[in-house]
C-alpha cells in the first residue's frame, strides 16, 4: 500500500495535452480541448491580478512543459471584448474539432499521444485562435482605448487522461 501511494505521489505527469491561454491583465482565460473526449472543451478563467501572465501553468497535476506565443489580439480596454474573443475561439474550436473527428480514422486515435496533441494544436487550437485574431484586426474603434494581449498555446503533461479544470489553484510559480 505504501509503495502504491509513494509511486502515485512521485510519478510525473504522463498524459500530454495543450491549451489556449489569453491574459488581459486582470483575468486569465483558458480553453482546453480534452484529447480523450472529442466533444469536451473546458473553458475557465481566473483573476490574475497578483500573478504574472507568464507564470508556469500548474493545476490538478497538470504541469506546463513549454508555451508558444502564436499571436496577439488587440481589444478595447474595460469591455467584455476579451470574453467575446474567447467565446469566438471556443466556437471555432468546437466546429474544427467536430470536422476533424469525422475525418479522422478511429483506428489512428490513441496510437501516439504526442502526435495526437500536435495534431490537435495544428488542426484545432492554432487555426481557431488565428481566425478569431484575424477577424478582429482593425476593428477596434479609433476613439476607444485598446490594449494588445498575447495568445499562447501551452503544452502540458497531466497525471490522468481527464479534464484539468476542476478545483485547485490555477497557477503556481513554485517549483
Amino acid at each position: 500500500m505504501l509503495t502504491a501511494v509513494c509511486t502515485s505521489f512521485f510519478t510525473r505527469p504522463k498524459h500530454p495535452s495543450a491549451l489556449l491561454l489569453v491574459s488581459d491583465g486582470s483575468m486569465t482565460h483558458i480553453l482546453h480541448p480534452v484529447p480523450e473526449v472529442p466533444d469536451l472543451i473546458e473553458q475557465w478563467g481566473s483573476s490574475c491580478s497578483n500573478r504574472p501572465p507568464d507564470a508556469p501553468f500548474r493545476r490538478n497535476g497538470a504541469r506546463e512543459q513549454w508555451r508558444e506565443q502564436i499571436g496577439t489580439v488587440t481589444l478595447p480596454v474595460h469591455t467584455s471584448e476579451t470574453m467575446d474573443f474567447v467565446a469566438d475561439v471556443y466556437d471555432r474550436m468546437r466546429k474544427l474539432r467536430a470536422d476533424n473527428e469525422q475525418a479522422q480514422s478511429t483506428d489512428m486515435r490513441g496510437a501516439d499521444l504526442d502526435l495526437d496533441v500536435a495534431r490537435l494544436v495544428d488542426e484545432v487550437l492554432r487555426p481557431a485562435a488565428l481566425g478569431a485574431i484575424r477577424d478582429r484586426e482593425g476593428h477596434a474603434g479609433s476613439k476607444e482605448a485598446t490594449e494588445t494581449y498575447p495568445v499562447y498555446v501551452v503544452y502540458v503533461k497531466r497525471r490522468k487522461p481527464e479534464p484539468i479544470s476542476a478545483w485547485g489553484p490555477l497557477f503556481s510559480v513554485d517549483f
